[in-house]
């Protein structure tokens, strides 16, 4: 293959602590070429090289640095407010982990240009520091194999980022059956974009969050990721979702602990665990798995019963 590399054997003999192989020759290909797809030219390349060595390793692992990231990038690709604005919303918020040491002015454009390639550093896909070659060890592949999806899975997928996790979704689960719900309309387009660039089934839908109307029993899976405590009358989006899965189907669900970040440093209208399992299992869904995903944050995976 074209971009299969020494790298290659490595990282094909490195996988055997994962489990059942996820990085097989054709995903490494896959993968590179979305690195290449997503490293800017040299003068974008600099000025993000620039920026994230101010950063260090400690912060590549923090749950609340991840978020301040996410946030200046959504503000400027979404909104593109204005860079004092976004500066003054991200230092309040994440006042707690001194964030205005990292980010400056200078810092906006280049977060927002290269937020995409960030996510995928940040989700260990790729290494920190230039070439961001891939890493042998990503931590999300836990939370792909956490999904359990099969063949010909008929998956709905919740979320509010950039589209990087549906995304390997597709290059590791050839012919599912993909419909993202996304409610910033210019976000859907970017991600249909990156999405194409993955040969598989996939069906684009925007489901709009004040006004979900779903078919019954039309999904194997739906995906909700960092948006249940977003989510207003939860207790009728639940009962949608309920309609719209399979006997049987599953809701998986990663959300923030709020039990775990006392100073809510991650979102203000987070949930505890408790609270979060609660709501759900009282709209007719049964828990039947768990794992923490990162310091703040829970996957949850239940039944429709």
């Amino acid at each position: 293959m074209k971009f299969i590399t020494p790298l290659t054997i490595a990282l094909l003999l490195s996988v055997s602590c994962i489990g059942q192989s996820i990085y097989t020759p054709k995903i490494i290909d896959q993968l590179s070429k979305l690195r290449h797809l997503l490293v800017k030219d040299s003068t974008e390349l600099l000025k993000l090289q620039e920026t994230t060595s101010k950063w260090g390793d400690a912060q590549f692992q923090s749950d609340e640095f991840y978020g301040a990231v996410k946030t200046v990038g959504e503000l400027k690709r979404q909104f593109n407010f204005e860079d004092e604005y976004i500066l003054k919303k991200v230092y309040k918020r994440f006042e707690s982990i001194g964030i205005e040491k990292y980010i400056t002015a200078s810092d906006i454009q280049v977060i927002s240009n290269s937020i995409e390639l960030l996510h995928l550093v940040f989700e260990s896909i790729f290494h920190s520091n230039h070439p961001y070659s891939l890493n042998p060890e990503p931590k999300i592949f836990k939370e792909l194999e956490f999904y359990d999806i099969k063949p010909k899975d008929r998956l709905l997928y919740i979320e509010g980022g950039t589209g990087m996790v549906p995304l390997l979704i597709c290059m590791i689960n050839e012919g599912v059956n993909l419909t993202l719900s996304i409610p910033n309309g210019k976000l859907l387009f970017e991600m249909s974009e990156q999405l194409r660039m993955v040969e598989s089934n996939i069906n684009i839908e925007n489901v709009k969050t004040g006004n979900w109307e779903m078919e019954e029993e039309v999904y194997d899976r739906i995906i909700v990721r960092n948006v249940f405590h977003h989510l207003k009358n939860k207790k009728s989006k639940l009962n949608t979702l309920h309609s719209a899965l399979s006997q049987n189907g599953e809701l998986i669900i990663l959300e923030p602990d709020a039990s775990s970040n006392k100073a809510n440093t991650i979102c203000p209208k987070s949930m505890e665990l408790t609270k979060i399992i609660s709501t759900i299992e009282n709209a007719n869904f049964q828990l039947l798995d768990q794992l923490k995903q990162s310091k703040h944050y829970q996957l949850l995976k239940f039944q429709k019963i």
